[in-house]
């Protein structure tokens, strides 16, 4: 018995249908493509009613189609330079596959489409193979597998004609940059490197390989000289020779450092703690993990200072950033910022901790002592001063956390600023405290006198005035010299009588003659003298 031609049978068949529902097939004259069929749709053609210009007719859709045909069902091995032929040439690719059991007509049809799926399993088995197998990709074969999905049912002309358009949209455009997408970006993982870059790197003084390393992460250089021995491109998994070219001189330069989100607080060794910020943690292990943990370092970023700490050296380093004098920023921020560096400054709190808590929950906290700062400018003393003092005075009268300040208002009312805090921050008794001025008259010993202390300051829009009384028992010292009596009140009582707020306040003249009057008032509802007192001339010891 003479053997079927089952492949001749499935490509009559395929132009039977095509041309019953008006497309055009097209045999190749030389058959080496891996292709069977080009085919063509109909140009289309407008009307008076619906086309303004001829030349903005719809682009025609056409595609290539290999036919596969078996009596059996059998899914086909097909080579692999067809493979490659019909998932890298830019026109819409298919393989249809007709099983005809025995019969004259298919029994089952099958359209597969070369999507991003087989285009992936393509280029992965490419790429697996070495690059001396580039002639021979016509005796390496990979299998088709055909799903539910893919199977198309009578009547099968339509079938195939609205499965292809559906597939390739209304524009042939749109669909060949998917198909490039596709081909540009499968196998590469979204979430690891695309490439692999051999370096050499050279010590340098007393800085060795690692160390250097460690600075270029950290962005403490803007970048690092070294050779370029190799470089390869990592896809699916599997790394390959990206350039050919000789080692070469070259400087690796990062152009963002981003770091994971933490809070970084300073903690004594009870747990008690002094300051909190929030910044990012930068590590060199995220983009040099091979580095050794003696070489490790971490640099804790903040918006206003740099911290870098050696986790296995302890060593804690500082570096303030320049903050510019114009620019807003919340209280919060600032007052914060200024507590914790105040914290590091001061050598009384004991065991100090540097405690670290990431976004996820994950957290450690390490002994650093203090840090070696050198010796700040008075201007930075100033201006850590100033905003801690707005800071505590802001959580003293529950001001909003976020009101705006900036630096050249927190230098201009420094001074103010502090008074305010002194006052807010004053004890119930203060051990003593010299107040001058023209006594009027004698006091006995069992007399309380006192005075009244205004002051005010602003922060941001927002006015803050402070009225207090300071009293107790006088014990009084002639001072001839100016015809004046010192009056020296023991054990003191600091009494704040006023708070005022005043929002959105104009920056004018505010007489405190006003607020004095109402301290005045107090005090003398209370049984106390008033000490008349001149400006502001008061101290206290």
């Amino acid at each position: 018995m003479t053997p079927r031609d089952v492949g001749g049978m499935g490509e009559d068949e395929f132009r039977k249908w095509l041309k019953s529902v008006g497309l055009i097939p097209n045999k190749p004259e030389y058959d080496k493509g891996g292709w069977d069929f080009f085919v063509q749709w109909p140009v289309p053609q407008g009307t008076a009613e619906n086309t303004l210009s001829l030349d903005q007719l719809p682009k025609p859709i056409s595609c290539l189609i290999q036919v596969k045909s078996s009596d059996t069902g059998r899914t086909p091995e097909i080579k692999l330079s067809n493979w490659r032929h019909l998932c890298l040439d830019a026109l819409p690719s298919f393989i249809l596959l007709l099983n005809f059991g025995g019969g004259i007509s298919p029994q089952t049809v099958h359209l597969i489409h070369m999507d991003e799926k087989w285009i992936s399993k393509t280029l992965e088995k490419l790429r697996n193979l070495p690059a001396s197998e580039s002639g021979n990709l016509h005796k390496i074969s990979m299998k088709l597998s055909p799903t539910d999905a893919d199977q198309i049912n009578p009547p099968y002309p339509e079938a195939l004609r609205n499965k292809i358009e559906a597939i390739i949209g209304s524009d042939p455009a749109k669909y060949f940059e998917q198909k490039q997408r596709w081909i540009k970006d499968v196998g590469f993982d979204p979430n690891e490197s695309r490439f692999s870059l051999t370096l050499t790197v050279s010590s340098e003084g007393d800085k060795n390989a690692e160390d250097k390393l460690v600075d270029l992460a950290l962005g403490q250089i803007e970048d690092l000289s070294a050779i370029r021995s190799e470089i390869e491109e990592i896809r699916f998994g599997i790394p390959k020779p990206w350039s050919t070219s000789d080692p070469r001189d070259m400087a690796i330069k990062f152009i963002r450092f981003s770091g994971e989100k933490i809070k970084l607080s300073l903690r004594d060794q009870s747990g008690a703690r002094y300051a909190q910020v929030e910044g990012e943690f930068l590590s060199p292990l995220a983009i040099f993990p091979f580095l050794k943990k003696e070489s490790l370092r971490v640099r804790i970023k903040t918006k206003y200072a740099d911290f870098i700490l050696g986790p296995a050296s302890r060593r804690f380093q500082f570096r303030s950033n320049s903050i510019d004098l114009d620019e807003e920023m919340a209280l919060r921020e600032i007052g914060n910022y200024a507590d914790l560096v105040a914290t590091l400054r001061d050598n009384s709190v004991p065991n100090l901790r540097i405690h670290v808590q990431f976004k996820e929950g994950r957290q450690f906290s390490l002994g650093i002592g203090h840090p070696n700062f050198g010796e700040p400018t008075p201007l930075d003393l100033e201006f850590e001063k100033a905003a801690a003092d707005a800071w505590s005075i802001a959580r003293s009268l529950n001001l909003d956390p976020e009101t705006m300040v900036t630096a050249r208002e927190l230098h201009g009312f420094s001074q103010h600023l502090g008074t305010v805090r002194s006052l807010l921050d004053a004890q119930e008794t203060t051990p003593s405290i010299s107040l001058h001025g023209r006594a009027e008259s004698d006091f006995s010993p069992d007399s309380l006198i006192g005075a009244a202390l205004t002051t005010a300051t602003f922060i941001g829009k927002t006015l803050i005035v402070v009225g207090a009384a300071v009293y107790g028992q006088p014990a009084r010292t002639e001072t001839p010299a100016c015809d004046q009596s010192a009056f020296h009140i023991q054990s003191p009582i600091v009494k704040i009588v006023l708070r005022e707020i005043i929002d959105n306040a104009s920056e004018d003249n505010h007489p405190m003659a006003p607020y004095s009057e109402r301290v005045v008032s107090w005090m003398l509802s209370q049984g106390i003298q008033p000490l008349p007192i001149e400006g502001d001339d008061w101290s206290a010891k």
